[in-house]
Parts: C-alpha cells; sequence; structure tokens
C-alpha cells in the first residue's frame, strides 16, 4: 500500500507544479522541500533558502510529450531505454525521473537527451525533490529550455543503477518528459 501513494503523491505534485491555473507572477506556488503537500499561496519575492522550489513562469502552457510511469512496486535500475519521439520541434521544459532507491531516494546527478544522430541535449543539473514520507530526492528534475527538433530521442540518466522501473514498465526508467511549442 505504502509504495501505491508514492506515485499518488508524485502525480498530484507533478500536476500541480505544471498545471497551475494562471501563470502569474501572481500565482506562482513555492513548495517547501519538508511539507510537499503543503502548498501556500504568496507574492513573488526573490528567494534566499534553496529548499525552496518554484514553479516558474517558464512552464506555462505545457503538454506532456511522453511518460513512463506504474502505480506498483518498483525495482532499482532500469533494463530498457526510455526513448520517445516527436514530429515537430518543441521546448522542452521539463522532465521528471523517478529514484525511489529502497526507501532513500539518490543524489541529484544529470539528464540529457539523446538523438537518434547521436546528438546531446544536455546534460542539465537535475535537483531533487522529495517522494512518499518525505524521501529525499526520490524525484529528479530539470528545466532544460532547450528546443530539439522533430525525431527519436533516448532519456539520459546519470544514475541508471537507481532510476525506478518495474515489470509494468518493461523495465524503462520512469519518467516525464513536458514541453511547449517553442
Amino acid at each position: 500500500m505504502a509504495r501505491i501513494l508514492k506515485f499518488s503523491f508524485f502525480s498530484l505534485l507533478v500536476l500541480t507544479l505544471l498545471y497551475l491555473p494562471a501563470c502569474s507572477e501572481s500565482d506562482w506556488v513555492y513548495f517547501k522541500e519538508s511539507t510537499p503537500e503543503r502548498k501556500t499561496r504568496v507574492p513573488p519575492t526573490p528567494i534566499e533558502d534553496t529548499s525552496i522550489r518554484t514553479a516558474t513562469p517558464d512552464t506555462c502552457g505545457q503538454e506532456l510529450l511522453f511518460e513512463v510511469t506504474d502505480t506498483m512496486a518498483v525495482d532499482n535500475g532500469v533494463t530498457a531505454d526510455a526513448v520517445f519521439k516527436i514530429n515537430k520541434s518543441w521546448l522542452i521544459t521539463q522532465i521528471i525521473t523517478y529514484h525511489w532507491n529502497g526507501a532513500t531516494g539518490a543524489e541529484p546527478g544529470t539528464i540529457a537527451l539523446r538523438a537518434q544522430d547521436s546528438t546531446l541535449y544536455g546534460p542539465w543539473q537535475a535537483s531533487g525533490l522529495p517522494g512518499q514520507n518525505n524521501v529525499p530526492n526520490a524525484h529528479w528534475i530539470v528545466y532544460p529550455m532547450e528546443v530539439i527538433p522533430k525525431g527519436t530521442y533516448t532519456i539520459v540518466d546519470s544514475d541508471p543503477s537507481t532510476w525506478s522501473s518495474n515489470f509494468n514498465t518493461d523495465g524503462v526508467g520512469m519518467v516525464y518528459v513536458y514541453g511547449r511549442k517553442p
């Protein structure tokens, strides 16, 4: 039961971060890592505390381009590549990978995209967000803000040994890729 809830929280966190009702400065939402399920609307002000994550206006209007997820128990490590295809250019706004790692999380590394022609986009340094029961760094998130052309892409995670997968994902790492029209 506990492992099922982590995906529910992750889905709620992703939806909250990504689909804010309005993305004007007055609607920015700040999350304190120690209490991720609690949100507070505050006026936009410079933030000195690095344990606070922000939803930026740059992610407004983004669409889910690719996802691999499942609500069942997860394993450490991937046995297959996370590959997606896009039929037009997209501005990649966010990539989120999941590193449950036996309820210990994993120190955030990097995430990149490798095109079929071997062009590498990134790597981008990830920030960690807590998972279920405040497991530190269970979610790695990057904001590439880079336009990639149509094509086929493989997600490259710097720590595939802790990237979560399971039988239902066919060994592909759990991931969300978001973008918007350039």
